[in-house]
């Protein structure tokens, strides 16, 4: 790409976050056009707010990581996440480079790498804290694999042009700071994270009431056998392995500790 074509990108791009009407609409025209400038693999943008006095990170967006993959990183991986940590102590627009503050062979123990990251291939990461006005607005993640290699210095410096677009156009949007409660995306429901089958909705609720596999089958007249399949299925998606450990992310995905709360 020359230097010229690249500008006339970057123009194009700086034009569109501006002329982004919502927060929703503004996230996914960053994400389907930054490809155009910086090859990854991955990429999603979340939204950062506070809720019951506790920052949080919701609200994903994505166009190349499947729903139950990236519902299992909010459930049980970001606050494992070393760059959500490192993001979170910042004060300013900053892009990072996950390499610059973390060892490759600490990397590669973390639980983040070994569970999340690396069965999707991911080995290099960069991403974007939006900050604007004294406010954080959310972050943006890029991931991308070992033959690709780490993001450059000069990709990180494109980053932090769009970067500061970026961030204004959200202080524009919502000058005191995204609301959680506000965000109609956000209450998306645990099957739809998980992308769970009309039938296996039915039996996970059944199975978060109580329900053994010989009374699910009898209220749904199929077999047990039938009832297990789905069960197995369920446990697969959503990344657990027993009855306690689904209802755990159930009650998690609600903000919730216990059913009684």
């Amino acid at each position: 790409m020359t230097d010229e074509t690249l500008w006339h990108k970057l123009d194009d791009i700086i034009f569109g976050i501006y002329q982004a009407e919502n927060i929703r609409d503004l996230r996914l025209f960053f994400l389907n056009e930054m490809v155009r400038i910086i090859p990854h693999d991955i990429s999603f943008f979340d939204l950062k707010g506070r809720r019951k006095g506790k920052e949080i990170f919701f609200d994903p967006v994505t166009l190349t990581i499947d729903k139950g993959t990236l519902g299992r990183y909010y459930s049980d991986y970001i606050e494992k996440d070393y760059t959500s940590w490192a993001t979170s102590q910042m004060e300013d627009i900053v892009v990072y480079r996950d390499s610059d503050f973390i060892s490759d062979d600490a990397r590669q123990r973390s639980v983040l790498y070994r569970e999340w990251l690396q069965p999707m291939g991911i080995v290099y990461g960069c991403g974007i804290n939006v900050f604007s006005h004294g406010i954080g607005f959310g972050t943006v993640a890029f991931g991308r694999s070992r033959n690709a290699g780490d993001f450059t210095d000069d990709e990180l410096e494109i980053l932090s042009i769009v970067a500061r677009h970026l961030s204004e156009r959200f202080y524009q949007l919502h000058p005191t700071g995204v609301s959680y409660a506000a965000q109609p995306d956000q209450h998306q429901s645990f099957e739809d994270t998980f992308n769970l089958t009309p039938r296996e909705r039915e039996i996970c609720a059944m199975v978060c009431d109580g329900l053994l596999p010989a009374q699910i089958g009898a209220e749904l007249t199929i077999t047990v056998n039938t009832v297990n399949r789905h069960i197995a299925n369920i446990y697969k998606k959503t990344g657990v392995d027993s009855r306690s450990a689904l209802l755990r992310k159930v009650l998690h995905s609600l903000g919730r500790n216990t059913l009684f709360e």
